[in-house]
């Protein structure tokens, strides 16, 4: 045990402390850079060096595989092969062994075999979907609206060891002390979804227990079960594991600490070693909580505690900062045992002050984030960059990559976001249905990548012929040879089985080197591999399937938005470490930056999910201090992994150019901070945008496409659509209204066309007739059909349920409108040299002789919304809809075959929750023309851009149709 004395020799005072206490609890309260990893390693060699007891004899239970392997790595070092005969284990992989060890013998324990994060979905759907007894799930809020939330507050309610009787329990046992009407109303529909998840959660635990299936949460849950109903089992665990060691004790959720507690309740003062920091409980989404902690000081009053104060990481003013900013928590085991050590003393002697850079906006914050990693005189390996979401890590690291800066991201990639993932699976939705417009015009433009212009003008013409896509391409000549191939695969894919099918359609159809026009990065060619990986452990348990399969398989992920995972094999180490906070857990780096420091990234989040569990139910409890508690956490765990530098960033205002302001997490530490506002020259700002705005490649857009665009442009109906689209993303307004490229199809979408047709029909018949509300239903049912002609019944009967509503409560009372869907399309509404276009859904008269009128147009969807949300001035409306009534405002006002004088707008929102709000607006002249001259300016952008970039990530139409680069 060489290697063990040397390293006992090297321990501070409280380090040795704590590994000597090998007798009764002991909780070690381990800060950043303290190296608890080395004391739990040492603790257990100073067990078996001082005791009687064997390897087998201890457990040692963390959180991920990689902290097992750190662990018996580290024990290795100081007791050699010795090392492996201990019992080191994830809490997951400890109660699996304990049910395959002993859950042969109850029948009610046995697991044949474990279901995934999809299979789960799909269980619980089907539940929600076949029961009759639901009162709020089987109501319709979009595509599998429920299903997501459902799992994840099961998921979340196993992780509690909380059972659908508890639920059900206490929804039966909920007391509602308002007489308000709305606070009864809340009541209500909290009680109906609390017995409703209770009702899915019981019926999904007994489809698995019939068949013999579990889940990941039932693992720990089957442990416990297993253990508390069984003595024997119980006896057997306690008996031979004598030495407990919990690592990252904050980050336990409810179920881990009741496994916990059943192993070592044999003894009043059980042999029970636990490390943790409450200052870095990041885990709280995941059930983690500080309060476990809290609850453990309490449950046994004889506990040693000890302090781990010395730091070997950060300098002293970064401690300085960290302790500033989490001192403001409430919540710390520090202050409930009244310790009057738990600041980190530093070893590191540099002295460098933690720097705040202000920049005037978001893209020069990046270049000032660019400057400060090439001024770094250390390698980019030990420079990290911290973010509080996984979307800006990836946006920082695209901004540095084509800035030529190496980058190391998460190995772990969901590849249904890669490009040439998306690419493969467009052609296989082609193979599959080749009638089917989005999916071919995608993979012509794939496969026939240098025939761009020939797939934009099929599409064009297939729009106005109102053909298939696969037809008009055979008559095309550039493009038949493709379209014939695709053909054949179609005939081949109900034959051939899913792996030749696939490898047969890649290399043959040569698509590697469409897929990467210029030369393929290492990662690229790793994600086609690993896809293709997927794709045969698929049909090696699937043997009997084909593409179809697979591809429906695929597109599950995508409708429940589940990420489909792969692990990359390779870590680039010369890069620049661009991730998550949370990923950065347990790291150090020589410099770290922290961007977008503002009060909108680094704030508390609203919990927006339709299903919770209750709090009441679990240890925890939650508040909107409780979030900010969480938030701070977070941030001391981002502050403290930098070793000597201590950069953060913040720009005055956002990417929609509103002014922002320092988050408060800021603000607390702002007296420990160097702070530097920082101006760049117009020169370098202009170099920076050039090097990194993204462009669509030069030759998608060839001097003949641009051509044909400025001829489409020509005599173009510019409708608000169109407008608000180029705004938001120019390369959706080029697909869509340009290229006439088609849109995916929407159930959600249909059926809200289909409840606007339906009010139209009965707004039409109401000018001559008295329609009644089982017109109004008629109506709806003929317009979904049309949409979707094999309309699943839960739209039919909510559309009925809404307009039935509706017409009651709504219709019964307006007057009937002098005109519908009133088109100016056709009277050549002009701006300077802009036509522009518009159908508004009704129009009411106001005052006969006046001729006033009102300008009416209808929103579905899930809720109705405020004036100010309507106007845009909340923070999460973009201002549309009023957007969209100044648009109209403009084609009556420069219509001059328009008969009527606008006094009004209203927006009537008929929506699920059944509100049924009206707002109505005035819009002055003032208004109009300032609303028209910024049309005007944009139409102008518009008609002499040469670029189209994709500014919106979540575009459908943009997304569908990739530019490969």
């Amino acid at each position: 045990m060489t290697g063990f004395n040397e390293a006992i020799k090297k321990l501070n005072k409280e380090q040795l402390e704590a590994v000597q206490s090998i007798e009764g609890p002991v909780m070690v309260l381990a800060g950043p850079g303290t190296g608890k990893t080395q004391i739990l390693a040492l603790r257990i060699a100073e067990i078996l060096n001082k005791t009687h007891v064997g390897p087998r004899n201890i457990l040692a239970l963390t959180f991920s595989d990689t902290g097992v392997t750190a662990m018996r790595q580290r024990l290795v070092e100081f007791i050699g092969p010795t090392a492996h005969q201990v019992e080191i284990a994830t809490f997951h992989s400890f109660s699996n062994d304990i049910i395959a060890t002993y859950g042969f013998a109850f029948e009610e324990f046995r697991l044949t075999n474990s279901i995934d994060t999809l299979e789960q979905y799909r269980i619980i759907e089907q539940i929600i979907l076949s029961s009759n007894e639901l009162k709020i799930f089987s109501k319709i809020r979009g595509e599998n609206y429920y299903v997501k939330p459902v799992v994840n507050t099961i998921n979340d309610a196993k992780r509690e060891a909380v059972s659908p009787d508890q639920i059900k329990d206490f929804a039966k046992n909920m007391e509602n002390n308002s007489n308000k009407k709305v606070d009864i109303e809340k009541f209500e529909r909290r009680q109906k979804v609390l017995l409703d998840l209770a009702l899915v959660f019981s019926e999904y635990n007994k489809y698995l227990q019939s068949h013999h299936l579990y889940d990941y949460g039932d693992m720990l849950l089957r442990a416990i079960e297993l253990i508390k109903t069984n003595i024997e089992v119980k006896q057997f665990i306690q008996e031979r594991f004598q030495y407990l060691l919990v690592d990252e004790y904050q980050d336990t959720n409810n179920a881990q600490n009741i496994l916990i507690e059943l192993i070592a309740d044999f003894f009043d003062k059980p042999n029970l070693f636990v490390v943790g920091d409450d200052k870095q409980a990041i885990y709280r989404f995941q059930g983690a909580s500080v309060e476990n902690m809290a609850y453990f000081v309490h449950k046994y009053p004889e506990l040693k505690i000890i302090n781990l104060i010395t730091n070997y990481r950060s300098n002293n003013k970064i401690l300085q900062t960290a302790d500033k900013s989490i001192s403001n928590n409430a919540l710390q085991v520090s202050k409930i045992i009244d310790s009057k050590s738990a600041k980190l003393v530093a070893i590191n002697q540099s002295n460098e002050t933690p720097e705040l850079f202000i920049l005037n906006n978001y893209d020069e914050e990046l270049l000032k984030i660019y400057k400060i990693i090439t001024e770094q005189k250390v390698d980019l390996n030990k420079v990290a960059i911290l973010c509080r979401t996984n979307q800006e890590a990836k946006n920082i690291a695209l901004t540095l990559n084509k800035l030529g800066v190496a980058t190391q991201q998460n190995s772990q990639l969901n590849i249904l976001n890669e490009r040439p993932i998306q690419a493969l699976m467009q052609i296989f939705n082609a193979v599959i249905n080749p009638h089917d417009n989005v999916s071919m015009l995608s993979a012509l433009r794939i496969i026939s990548a240098s025939d761009t212009l020939e797939v934009i003008k099929i599409a064009d013409a297939s729009r106005k012929n109102n053909t298939k896509i696969i037809d008009t391409a055979l008559l095309n000549p550039k493009l038949k040879e493709t379209a014939l191939q695709i053909l054949d695969y179609h005939q081949q894919s109900s034959v051939l089985n899913l792996v030749d099918l696939v490898e047969k359609i890649i290399y043959e159809g040569e698509l590697m080197a469409l897929l990467h026009p210029k030369a393929p990065t290492l990662q690229q060619l790793e994600v086609v591999t690993a896809f293709i990986t997927k794709l045969k452990e698929f049909a090696f348990r699937n043997p009997n399937l084909y593409l179809k399969d697979f591809v429906s398989y695929v597109s599950s992920y995508k409708n429940y938005d589940i990420e489909f995972e792969v692990q990359l094999s390779t870590h680039r180490s010369n890069g620049v470490f661009v991730n998550t906070v949370h990923q950065a857990k347990g790291m150090e780096f020589e410099a770290v930056i922290i961007p977008s420091v503002n009060s909108k990234n680094w704030a508390t989040k609203k919990r927006a999910s339709s299903v919770e569990l209750p709090s009441e139910l679990v240890i925890k409890q939650t508040s909107p201090s409780d979030d900010l508690e969480d938030l701070r956490r977070t941030f001391y765990v981002a502050l403290t992994r930098a070793k000597n530098k201590l950069l953060l960033t913040c720009s005055k205002t956002d990417s929609n150019n509103k002014e922002i302001l320092p988050s408060q997490l800021v603000e607390e530490i702002i007296n420990t901070l160097k702070v530097t506002e920082v101006q760049h020259s117009e020169e370098e700002i202009k170099n920076f945008l050039t090097l990194t705005t993204k462009q669509l490649p030069s030759d998608f857009l060839s001097q003949e496409i641009k051509d044909y665009i400025s001829e489409k442009l020509t005599d173009f109906p510019f409708s608000f659509t169109s407008y608000w689209d180029y705004l938001n993303c120019p390369r959706t307004f080029l697909l869509q209204h340009i290229f006439n490229f088609p849109q995916p199809f929407s159930p959600t979408l249909a059926y809200g066309s289909a409840v606007h047709k339906a009010l139209e029909q009965f707004s039409r018949l109401s000018k001559t007739h008295h329609p009644t509300k089982e017109d109004l239903l008629k109506f709806f049912i003929e317009a979904l059909l049309i949409e979707m002609p094999f309309a699943d019944q839960k739209y039919i009967d909510s559309g009925k349920h809404l307009l039935a509503k509706y017409h009651q409560e709504v219709l019964i009372e307006l007057p009937p409108a002098i005109e519908v869907e009133y088109n100016f399309k056709k009277h050549i509404v002009t701006l300077g040299q802009f036509w522009l276009s518009g159908k508004v859904d009704a129009i009411e008269l106001i005052d006969s002789k006046a001729r006033t009128v009102k300008l009416i147009d209808y929103k579905t969807g899930s809720s109705s919304r405020s004036k100010n949300d309507i106007l845009g001035l909340t923070q999460s409306s973009d201002g549309k809809y009023y957007a969209q009534l100044k648009f109209y405002a403009l084609l009556a006002a420069r219509d001059k075959n328009f008969p009527y004088k606008v006094s009004q707008y209203e927006i009537r929102f008929v929506d699920d929750k059944h509100e049924f709000k009206r707002v109505s607006f005035e819009i002055s002249k003032e208004e109009i023309d300032r609303f028209a001259a910024e049309l005007e300016q944009t139409l102008t952008e518009i008609v002499t851009a040469t670029e189209f970039p994709q500014k919106d990530e979540n575009s459908s139409i943009a997304n569908l149709f990739p530019i490969l680069n």
